[in-house]
């Protein structure tokens, strides 16, 4: 199996590394020191104190595809119940992990091209970056980047790379789960207070306090005081919904008053796509209060898809009527017609027997185009423009989108005529508590 990570031998430590390469290459397969490591951690796993089995287990979990092999093996070599049962649930975490886990990025450059590190990072990320201007990497001489890491966080990794190239994310235009890479742009997702939690980033955004007399009632003094954070998902990640109301645990000021606002916190719910969510949540403004925030402490609730199915259709622009069952469902792609310059993809959905909250997450999901592709015949997707129509029988919901074909990104040209359409259809989905903290946030007056 190909390795997704990439790892340092030993021989290479002491060998000096070479101008504008990595010192490994990026089809390297696994290497035996770690090959080792994994196998030493799976004979842990019928280790008679639990506390080193779990440690185990986890350290296994976090070499992600690397480690399936040797859990295959070990499913086929041991009989123990306990190895069986921790590698069987090992494969079933990494395989998650793959959709829905945080990416952690192993590689070492010297003095490599800002280009060749940025795509490392999306191939062990599971995703591509776009770049703005689509000739970003030509326009100007970039610094050489110099970067060693292992197993590191995407989001750390990305606001390392953001501070050595000035170069960074952007959430403008996040409809096919693409990141935007642009110059300058990094310090508006990597701010000055913005944690890392596991594929999330949340960035806090703006604190508000105003205040406001009710001559109505006589002229008490009204303080409306909030704030405002955004949640970043690592690209490869489907969010189908999210809550955007933020659900605080803790929030006190440097005086030790309570922050929190009195009462039940109410959670409104949204659909997601893209990459990029906005949160907010009301606070209370105490009568004497601190110079710092010292403490804000809560949580996000996100449904992520898990599993999926892949439905491809060649030759699409002469495809018409094409129904695909999955998992007893059915998908129909009507047709796709040219229009002008553009593309009008019609797809329907059916119920076929779904519970009521299952038949509006896969209309939800639908609606907002979550998983469907037109590609060219290199492979390269056409861009998601806008969903033109929708219609609904009550069995069955059809969907019209259209697709403009894109100018090309970084060196690579337009993008051809359609050739293939790719509908990613969500199988399961679970919900996960993103949690976060936040100390020393200035109090606004």
């Amino acid at each position: 199996m190909k390795s997704l990570v990439r790892v340092l031998v030993a021989s290479a430590i002491a060998a000096p590394l070479s101008l504008s390469n990595p010192v490994f290459g990026a089809d390297q397969a696994a290497t035996r020191p770690v090959q080792a490591r994994i196998e030493q951690l799976i004979s842990q796993f019928s280790d008679d104190a639990w506390a080193i089995r779990q440690q185990a287990h986890d350290e296994v979990i976090s070499f992600g595809p690397d480690a399936v092999p040797c859990l295959e093996s070990a499913l086929k070599a041991f009989r123990d119940e306990e190895v069986r049962s921790r590698a069987e649930a090992a494969l079933r975490i990494i395989a998650e992990n793959k959709l829905a886990g945080p990416s952690l990025i192993t590689m070492r450059f010297k003095e490599a091209t800002a280009k060749e590190v940025f795509d490392e990072v999306a191939r062990q990320a599971f995703t591509e970056f776009r770049t703005v201007p689509a000739q970003l990497w030509e326009l100007r001489e970039w610094p050489r980047v110099t970067i060693d890491v292992d197993r590191k966080p995407f989001w750390a990794v990305m606001r390392e790379l953001a501070e050595k190239t000035g170069v960074g994310p952007s959430p403008g235009d996040s409809s096919d789960r693409r990141m935007t890479l642009s110059h300058g742009l990094g310090s508006n997702v990597f701010g000055s207070y913005s944690v890392h939690s596991g594929p999330f980033l949340i960035a806090a955004q703006t604190l508000h306090h105003s205040t406001s007399v009710n001559l109505a009632q006589g002229g008490p003094v009204c303080h409306d005081f909030s704030i405002n954070l955004t949640a970043y998902s690592e690209p490869k990640i489907r969010v189908l919904g999210y809550s955007s109301s933020l659900q605080l645990e803790e929030v006190v000021d440097d005086k030790d008053n309570s922050l929190l606002m009195g009462g039940p916190q109410y959670e409104s719910t949204s659909t997601g796509n893209g990459w990029a969510w906005g949160l907010y949540a009301r606070l209370n403004y105490p009568a004497n209060p601190g110079t710092k925030i010292a403490k804000l402490r809560g949580s996000i609730r996100f449904t992520v898809q898990t599993q999926t199915h892949l439905i491809e259709v060649p030759d699409i622009l002469s495809a018409k009527d094409v129904t695909k069952a999955v998992a007893g469902k059915n998908f129909t792609v009507k047709r796709v017609t040219r229009q002008g310059d553009q593309y009008a993809v019609s797809l329907v959905i059916y119920q076929d027997g779904r519970p009521a909250h299952e038949w509006s997450q896969a209309q939800s999901a639908i609606y907002q185009n979550v998983g469907v592709a037109l590609n060219d015949a290199s492979g390269r997707p056409l861009r998601f423009s806008h969903t033109s129509s929708t219609s609904s029988s009550g069995d069955s919901m059809e969907m019209t989108y259209i697709f403009n074909r894109s100018e090309g990104d970084g060196d690579t040209g337009p993008t051809g005529e359609p050739t293939k359409l790719v509908w990613e259809i969500p199988l399961e989905s679970k919900q996960i508590s993103v949690p976060f903290e936040f100390t020393n946030l200035p109090m606004p007056r």
